[in-house]
């Protein structure tokens, strides 16, 4: 719950990300220097990863040209299959001498390579492929028409060895849906997608997309191992494959390099890195290349290769090559035995590396992530992130090293790092560790133009700080906070959000010109100043209830730090559940006993929010919550249409005369105001003989009352002297509004305190205690996150 409705959640903004996006693609994809000062470049990361969380099967089609200044268009396609093009069917169980068609499909992928012509789609019926497959520069498709492979159900195709493709060509080829598979036929050191460059000769075309695809690794390991996507690096960065999508993929035990890509202009995002013993997760060359909003999960080291494991491996092999403007960002890596990073640019003569620098690493979180980061390019920007627990227990890590003047690798000079978090990070769990928790003293000298400053470092037994002496010897860290509660909502389930208390709200630099919005995507500063850390501490935010979070002594937790507290209210004990259907959840469960006026109304379980009196009426206010409803039954017998009455949240009616701007969401049966058992926002009038008018109506009407699944649900409004404008969200599209002569809400009853599952009415919080109530519109069902 908010106080104000600036913000409502990031679902509800995809309606006006769809409106705005073809306005603002060319500002949002500004990738230069000059344009870095003036346009976050992580605006159009953030809202390309909406749009690929939101469309199932749909693709986010970046093409850029860069030339001193960047025009780009952001383009949302689906598959759909083009009226100048050709569509064929390949079956396991076709025949090649067929014609193709959908009733009469070929057999190989090959013998429809070998048919097709640039831009037609090749449609994979369900089953196993067991070829590895050259594509030649011929068949390649062109911008607005590429050349198609797609799964006719996305993941039930599996294509063992998968597809090699030769420098040169218009490039626009595209895969979807697709499990690939590493095979006997895979060469060593080649990928399942294999894109080849050569020293001479034209390179490789524009336009590669590969979406929705699953990359499996079965093969033993050996010292030279099968990569999921590998591009052979270049010797010319101009010859680089440009414009290149990989989006909404998953790689489960892939080894060498996950993804080894010589690519410009480059977009890897909402990406899944799953278990694998691997020499590289992403290896790239190039520049503009955007590393986004994916998940990186126990990539550890193949043990028959003598070598450390990196995330993101960063460097070049060649005078002419590059790697530059590169942006990771929004990423979350969980128990990986890897270095974040291994950067190089090398003097020594065995490697006369080309242009290298200007990397930016913001709004990540690294979460037991077990080696340190080799920086040693100029240009490094490591803003707002956490790094949480990154340390070994040997001793033997130092975060993140700081390569000096004379060290062989290269030199981090003009490189930065503010506002990060730093908690139970270095060497060991010390309060002594000399490394400070990022820096390690015995590199060779401060690089020129560096800048370490607004981090905070703390060991976690008893928030004790880190030893000092690094920071004060180099200069270091003039405003950074040493030690102290960062205070996160509930870390122990991993959500690293501030609470109201912290002391790393505003206690940040600006640094906006890099990362304008924080992980939730609130707008920086988000208060009164810049946080350290990924998230912006909200400071409208006045309840936050994660079910996850078991009561301690009876309640709940109000992880806004706004006091607060939800009590468990409930003659039984609370049915805790930390997974229903794969997401958190409490479930609340309704039992009959209890009569009021001659009806089995029943009794169940509830939360009481109280202590709720400076916080009644809300002018503008949003309220977010996940919900599943289940049957209305009780011991097994379906509710009279008449009690078909529940409550997620309820502010209860507050006694005779009826006082305007109370209101309740839940749902009900009632012929009269249409409520017919599907959620509603209903708000309550002065007038005693008039029914709750219905304001708002969310579109999950059923009719035994079960919605079978998880939804989520935003009611947010905007009160002004005018009126309060009132609008619904319901998984994420906007899907009602009204208008209200009320400018303000009131969201407790004359005993200050809100109820989630049940009707709290004209009473108390407690249940069978002097009043009669609450004694009815119990929730059969499971709530989530409640904001």
């Amino acid at each position: 719950m908010k106080r104000t409705g600036k913000f409502e959640n990031w679902q509800s903004g995809l309606k006006r990300l769809k409106s705005s996006c073809a306005r603002t693609a060319c500002q949002m994809w500004s990738r230069t220097q000059d344009a870095l000062k003036a346009i976050p470049p992580d605006v159009l990361l953030r809202a390309t990863s909406l749009w690929t969380m939101k469309t199932s099967y749909s693709i986010v089609s970046i093409m850029t040209k860069w030339n001193h200044r960047l025009a780009a268009i952001l383009a949302i396609c689906t598959f759909g299959v083009s009226l100048q093009a050709a569509t064929y069917y390949v079956s396991p169980t076709g025949n090649d001498s067929s014609t193709g068609a959908q009733a009469t499909p070929w057999l190989t992928i090959a013998h429809a390579i070998t048919t097709m012509a640039p831009g037609d789609t090749i449609i994979l019926n369900d089953g196993v492929y067991s070829e590895r497959n050259s594509i030649p520069t011929t068949k390649n498709g062109s911008a607005g028409a590429p050349s198609k492979f797609v799964a006719v159900h996305p993941l039930m195709v599996t294509n063992i060895g998968g597809f090699k493709l030769s420098q040169g060509g218009s490039g626009y080829v595209t895969w979807d849906g697709i499990v690939f598979q590493d095979g006997a036929v895979n060469p060593d050191w080649e990928g399942m997608l294999q894109f080849y460059h050569a020293t001479s000769g034209p390179g490789l075309g524009s336009g590669f997309t590969i979406t929705n695809c699953w990359f499996v690794g079965v093969q033993p390991a050996t010292s030279h191992n099968i990569q999921a996507i590998n591009m052979d690096p270049c010797t010319n960065a101009a010859t680089c494959a440009q414009n290149f999508t990989l989006v909404n993929c998953v790689f489960t035990n892939t080894s060498q390099y996950i993804v080894s890509l010589m690519v410009s202009n480059a977009i890897v995002a909402n990406n899944r890195f799953d278990f694998a013993n691997t020499h590289d997760a992403i290896h790239c060359w190039g520049a503009q290349i955007v590393i986004s909003n994916n998940i990186f999960t126990n990539i550890s080291a193949n043990p028959l290769v003598a070598d450390h494991t990196d995330i993101l491996q960063f460097w070049s092999d060649s005078p002419v090559m590059q790697c530059t403007n590169v942006f990771f960002c929004y990423n979350t890596l969980i128990n990986c035995e890897a270095q974040f990073f291994q950067l190089e640019l090398r003097t020594d003569t065995n490697y006369p590396f080309g242009n290298l620098g200007g990397l930016y690493v913001f709004n990540n979180i690294f979460n037991n992530v077990q080696h340190h980061g080799s920086i040693d390019i100029p240009n490094t920007h490591i803003y707002n992130n956490l790094f949480y627990k990154c340390r070994m227990t040997d001793g033997t890590l130092k975060l993140l090293f700081m390569a000096g003047p004379n060290n062989v690798k290269g030199e981090s000079k003009n490189s930065s790092i503010c506002n990060n978090i730093f908690y139970d990070c270095g060497g060991t769990n010390s309060a002594s560790d000399g490394s400070a928790g990022w820096y390690d003293a015995s590199e060779l000298g401060v690089p020129a133009g560096f800048v370490g400053d607004y981090n905070f470092a703390v060991t976690e037994a008893g928030f004790a700080p880190k030893n000092s002496a690094d920071w004060t010897i180099n200069g270091f860290e003039a405003h950074g906070i040493n030690g102290g509660n960062p205070k996160f909502s509930a870390p122990s389930i991993g959500d690293f959000r501030l609470t109201q208390a912290s002391p790393l709200v505003d206690h940040g630099t600006n640094v906006s010109s890099v990362v304008g919005y924080d992980m939730d995507h609130y707008a920086r500063p988000f208060g009164n100043g810049f946080d350290i850390g990924p998230y912006e501490f909200d400071p409208s935010l006045l309840v936050k209830f994660n079910p996850a979070i078991p009561f301690a002594a009876g309640l709940i937790t109000n992880l806004a730090g706004t006091g607060a507290q939800g009590g468990r209210m409930s003659p039984t004990n609370w049915p805790y559940q930390t997974n229903y259907n794969g997401r958190m959840g409490a479930r609340y469960t309704v039992r009959t006993g209890h009569y009021e006026q001659g009806l089995d109304l029943g009794w169940g379980d509830y939360v009481a929010v109280t202590n709720l009196s400076n916080l009644q009426n809300l002018t503008n206010g949003s309220i977010t919550f996940w919900a599943q409803y289940f049957q209305t039954m009780s011991n097994g017998v379906l509710w009279a249409d008449q009690l078909r009455l529940q409550r997620i949240f309820d502010g209860g009616y507050q006694g005779f005369p009826w006082s305007g701007g109370t209101f309740f969401i839940g749902r009900g049966f009632s012929p009269i105001s249409g409520d017919n058992n599907q959620t509603v926002m209903r708000l309550y009038s002065t007038d005693a003989a008039a029914n709750p008018t219905t304001l708002i109506s969310w579109p999950d009407q059923t009719a035994n009352g079960s919605t079978t699944n998880w939804h989520f649900y935003t009611l947010t409004w905007n009160g002004s002297s005018t009126g309060t404008n009132l609008f619904a969200y319901f998984d994420g599209n906007l899907v009602a509004s009204n208008l209200m002569n009320s400018s303000f809400y009131k969201i407790t009853n004359d005993f200050n305190w809100f109820s989630l599952g049940c009707w709290s009415h004209d009473g108390t919080p407690q249940w069978q205690d002097t009043d009669d109530y609450p004694n009815n519109g119990w929730f059969n069902g499971v709530l989530g996150e409640f904001r």
